[in-house]
């Protein structure tokens, strides 16, 4: 299991307001702004692979939201008083019934519904899609309470839990529905082609530069009022927001460096939010040498979270002593006895796992950018207590296919907690 530590990150995202229509006093007649339908966006990887069941990193994931669909989805909604309840919406079902013993949900599956084939969604492709996730190392956290889904006719689907099982429904919002006929087949070019019921279908893919996304005529909602959604590469967050700067994009989450300057303009329309989500430092504790408790503790009171705040975010964070953000998601709570930096215990507890000298580990793997900049001070905290290190800044998608094979000492990367949790010590 890789262990974590690190800092909430706080996400800020900008947009250019465009604005159509003359004021009151305007001349009858004068021209209008064009109305757009388009829009520009950004990502920071190329998209490793289209399917839905796949590895694929939350960028990729939030892209085929527009593609493909599942049978209801999940909404944070705030009440009155402050407090924030889930609501969960139907998307590609009508509606749903518990079973009395609560082990059996029934799923009423909306007709007319159309793939960018042009096939209609039945319930077979839905039992296909669950089962396809119940076999996937990538999404069967979500599938572990199934025992098994069963189409009773072509717009009624049941899905069996092996228990009773609360958040269930939780679970459903990431289970995407994909078309059994075109699976079957293109097979393994799923990967690479899409066939969804949602309102864009992949209409272009320049890898490494650009994805397009064109509007679904037959879209069951009706066809959406942005027609195209161009969303380009750009790995580089100094290059992002100069593209954003010069018209290029539309929206972007402001790297921290330019927020100040950005969020200051009165060109554009800027927001500062806290998201449920963690960076952090990942240990790979199935070989040495942080398969030693010690040393793990040792490096987490080595590092110094305020300053990676500072420096690597321009303040635009906060420290986090846990891997769930307390206040941001339902449940999450502030250990009792968290991390503090404390160099002193640090090399004290670097002593008693065997390295009173101190040792040399190979690297902190990184994705470049902010997280690069959270790697350096990183580097510096742990030099400061007697552990050596370089950085390794690698391609993202190069970089996860390093942490799936083991082959890392420490790496950041970032955790997005979007479902129930537990606390595990190091």
């Amino acid at each position: 299991m890789k262990k974590i530590v690190m800092s909430i990150l706080v996400l800020t995202m900008v947009f250019t307001l465009f604005a159509g229509g003359a004021g009151d006093d305007a001349k009858e007649g004068a021209a209008q702004a064009p109305v757009r339908t388009d829009l520009n966006l950004a990502t920071y990887l190329t998209f490793p692979s289209f399917d839905p069941f796949g590895n694929i990193p939350l960028p990729t994931y939030l892209f085929l939201r527009n593609i493909y669909e599942p049978l209801y989805t999940g909404v944070s909604a705030q009440k009155g008083d402050g407090t924030t309840v889930r609501e969960y919406k139907p998307i590609l079902a009508e509606s749903y019934e518990i079973s009395p013993d609560g082990t059996v949900y029934t799923f009423h599956i909306r007709k007319g519904v159309k793939f960018h084939n042009g096939v209609e969604l039945k319930a077979s492709d839905v039992e296909y899609s669950y089962k396809l996730a119940m076999r996937s190392p990538a999404t069967m956290s979500y599938t572990m309470s199934i025992a098994d889904v069963q189409a009773t006719d072509d717009y009624t689907v049941d899905i069996i839990l092996k228990s009773p099982f609360s958040p269930f429904l939780e679970n459903v919002s990431f289970i995407l529905v994909v078309s059994e006929a075109f699976v079957e087949e293109n097979g393994a070019a799923v990967s690479e082609e899409t066939c969804g019921t949602g309102p864009y279908y992949l209409s272009e893919v320049i890898t490494d530069q650009k994805y397009v996304l064109a509007a679904f005529k037959d879209y069951y909602r009706g066809e959406a009022p942005v027609k195209t959604i161009t969303t380009k590469v750009i790995p580089d967050p100094s290059t992002l927001a100069i593209a954003f700067e010069s018209g290029e994009l539309d929206m972007i989450n402001v790297p921290a460096a330019n927020w100040q300057q950005i969020s200051s303009s009165a060109q554009y329309k800027s927001y500062k939010y806290v998201e449920p989500k963690t960076l952090l430092l990942a240990f790979n504790t199935t070989k040495p040498p942080f398969d030693n408790a010690l040393l793990r503790k040792a490096v987490n009171y080595a590092i110094d979270r305020e300053s990676i705040s500072i420096i690597a975010f321009d303040g635009n964070n906060k420290p986090a002593s846990y891997i769930v953000p307390e206040g941001v998601v339902f449940g999450a709570v502030e250990p009792d006895d968290p991390y503090t930096y404390d160099p002193a215990k640090a090399r004290q507890l670097l002593a008693e796992a065997g390295y009173p000298n101190g040792l040399e580990i190979s690297s902190i793997k990184s994705p470049g950018g902010e997280s690069a900049k959270m790697a350096q001070v990183i580097q510096q905290n742990l030099a400061d207590v007697g552990i050596s290190c370089e950085i390794d800044i690698l391609e993202i998608n190069t970089l996860f296919q390093s942490y799936e094979k083991g082959n890392f000492d420490l790496g950041t990367m970032g955790f997005f907690c979007l479902k129930d949790f537990f606390n595990v010590d190091l």
